[in-house]
């Protein structure tokens, strides 16, 4: 029985631009939507995942926003440093709860430490937990002693603090208050500050948002997020090409 010839191989089947197409894309668009749904989710629950509390302190991603720490300023009571840099409020080091972006002077009295904002007086223990807040009678300008007595400098007059600093009571000015004024940190105490800073003014929640919606990419990257939308807008319309040819 003669042998039977080989079959002639069959050519390649021809390439189907729309599939190789989809295929290439399909990829980065599972990225984008990967991207999209773990930073949504982490943007519809920041509290519950405690994400408005949690902060980066890596200095690479804060290098990318630009973030600097600004220049710390320190008041020396005699028993405490009070420390400020940027909203920052520090007690011998220790990041303090409340913020202000002015600290105007800080006093050490039996009852606590008292700290001056433009509107506010701040007293704290000397563990550095918040005790009591007392409103200004007028924008504050100094606090300091005068006879033993804490006293308030403001652009109304002068006030006198009661010895429980529960209440002010206004008093003919007198130009004879102890006042110490803020100076700038020394470069250790600056160094120290300037790291408690920087880990505590970057939230997850805030980068996840921008990574939401694209803006740490800067001005061009909300055009990266329209693009991928995009991607994913082209990757359905393929698919269904694809399922209506089977």
């Amino acid at each position: 029985m003669a042998d039977t010839p080989p079959l002639p191989s069959l050519p390649p089947p021809p390439k189907q631009p729309v599939r190789t197409a989809h295929r290439a894309l399909g990829l980065l668009g599972a990225l984008f939507l990967a991207l999209l749904v773990a930073t949504g989710i982490g943007l519809q629950h920041p509290t519950a995942l405690g994400l408005d509390q949690a902060y980066i302190a890596n200095r690479w991603v804060l290098n990318w926003y630009g973030i600097d720490a600004p220049s710390a300023r320190v008041i020396d009571t005699g028993q405490h440093r009070v420390g400020n840099i940027g909203e920052l409020l520090t007690l011998d080091g220790n990041p303090l709860t409340t913020t202000s972006t002015e600290l105007l002077g800080a006093v050490s009295t039996p009852n606590g430490v008292v700290l001056l904002l433009p509107n506010e007086l701040l007293i704290v223990s000397e563990a550095g937990e918040l005790i009591e807040r007392i409103p200004t009678p007028a924008p504050a300008i100094a606090i300091g002693r005068a006879d033993s007595q804490l006293v308030l400098r403001t652009e109304a007059g002068d006030y006198v603090a009661d010895d429980e600093l529960l209440s002010l009571e206004a008093r003919a000015e007198s130009n004879a208050i102890d006042v110490v004024v803020a100076q700038l940190a020394i470069e250790d105490e600056a160094d120290a500050l300037a790291d408690a800073y920087l880990d505590r003014v970057l939230t997850v929640e805030r980068l996840l948002l921008d990574l939401h919606s694209g803006r740490i990419f800067g001005r061009y990257g909300v055009w990266l997020i329209d693009l991928g939308a995009l991607l994913v807008l082209v990757l359905a319309m393929t698919g269904l090409m694809l399922a209506r040819r089977r």
